[in-house]
């Protein structure tokens, strides 16, 4: 009956018995590789002799990985290269082509480059550019406060970025992917209102210029950039009182010459319905519009927006957020003000507000799930459904009445 290997050191190397041919010792080695693969010899002899064997291959690994036609080209070159020869020709394509990449795909993954990665790795060569170096790139990063998600991030780049130059034949093997420290996206941290916070805000809201806009977000759950990108034309009104918003695209950069993209997902693409009142909202925004459009004359650049600067220009999702929705929160901590301090959040919050305002309605998932626009269920799900606490008391009180009745009933 053969031995089961019995490990000798825990340094990969087995002692198997002997052997029946030659009655010698037989070992079996176990050399680990990247991708999570190991290489495994048997060896007929002295453990020393496993041992050298065992030292051989892992000098040729260790070979493999550093051998590459040219040993000059720095990282920081690479990344330059990579950029302006596979991401922004792939930013170029038509919407729906095949490899296309979003303008803030590109916009983002240049500002990691650009902030990150060529400051601190960018000195390297190619080949130098290992996964103990990216491994010292994240704890360092780490150390700065930069969070988990963000690291995950970086890291979709930096695996991005060197399988390009692994398919190019600069270097042999990504080291991206043989890293011991491997971010993962985190759960998100939101702030959630309640329904109470969220109209005391819009009271606050009421008087400038962006209430329509506010008022929009919270009741339709829109992405900011969806509604930023809204014309009047995507708006159809189908009796007195209900409509339907046809969103269509997203507004990724503003100014003069505003980008305009696709949304987030094929499913982003959609209709969501309104009620009467939310019309009327927009109604009595557009009136102000058209008296706005009427003070500024030749100045006011029409292009069919619903919310726009006093120009006619799209609205700066950062500027009206660190110039007006902050502010207005801010308003409610300030010494005179009567109601209660709202929690500070951000604008994306408030798309979580309405779906979890459905949710505890009762709304079928699947109807949440379409209404935002997330190509999944389980991604609506887990990422924007929020139980509540209330929620949970009503569970739990639930749970006693029926562990109550249960006592009853043992004791009758």
């Amino acid at each position: 009956m053969a031995r089961s290997p019995k490990r000798t050191g825990g340094d990969g190397i087995h002692y198997l018995g002997k052997d029946r041919k030659t009655g010698k010792d037989k070992w079996k080695l176990y050399v680990h590789v990247g991708n999570n693969r190991r290489i495994t010899r048997t060896v007929i002899g002295s453990r020393r002799d496993a041992e050298r064997l065992k030292r051989d291959l892992e000098g040729l690994e260790k070979g493999a990985r550093r051998r590459v036609p040219s040993g000059t080209e720095k990282f920081s070159d690479w990344l330059d290269h990579w950029v302006e020869n596979v991401l922004v020709p792939r930013s170029n394509l038509k919407p729906g082509e095949p490899g296309r990449l979003k303008y803030n795909t590109l916009r983002s993954y240049r500002s990691v480059i650009e902030v990150h990665l060529k400051p601190e790795l960018g000195h390297l060569k190619l080949y130098e550019v290992t996964a103990d170096k990216i491994d010292a790139y994240y704890r360092k990063k780490q150390s700065e406060g930069l969070s988990w998600s963000s690291l995950a991030y970086h890291r979709a780049v930096l695996r991005q970025a060197l399988a390009a130059a692994q398919r190019q034949g600069k270097v042999s093997r990504n080291e991206a992917l043989d890293t011991e420290l491997k971010p993962t996206q985190g759960e998100p941290t939101w702030t959630l209102w309640t329904p109470e916070q969220a109209n005391a805000f819009l009271e606050l809201a009421r008087d400038t210029r962006f209430y329509a806009l506010f008022y929009l977000l919270i009741h339709t759950g829109m992405r900011l950039g969806e509604a930023l990108a809204l014309r009047w034309e995507d708006i159809e009104q189908l009796g007195p009182d209900e409509g339907v918003i046809h969103v269509r695209r997203t507004l990724v950069k503003p100014g003069n010459n505003p980008v305009f993209d696709t949304p987030k997902s094929k499913n982003g693409i959609r209709e969501v319905f309104i009620d009467g009142e939310t019309l009327g909202v927009l109604a009595e925004h557009r009136v102000k519009q058209e008296m706005l459009k009427a003070m500024e004359g030749p100045r006011y650049r029409d292009q069919g927006l619903v919310f726009t600067l006093l120009n006619g220009n799209p609205v700066d999702a950062s500027k009206l957020n660190s110039r007006v929705f902050k502010k207005l929160i801010e308003k409610t901590h300030e010494p005179g003000y009567e109601g209660e301090p709202l929690p500070k959040c951000r604008i994306h919050d408030l798309r979580h507000f309405h779906a979890t305002m459905l949710a505890g309605a009762n709304v079928n998932p699947k109807v949440i799930q379409n209404r935002l626009g997330h190509s999944t269920f389980a991604f609506t799900m887990q990422r924007y459904v929020h139980k509540n606490r209330n929620e949970q008391k009503e569970a739990l009180a639930v749970y006693r009445a029926y562990v109550g009745n249960k006592k009853e009933e043992g004791r009758s």
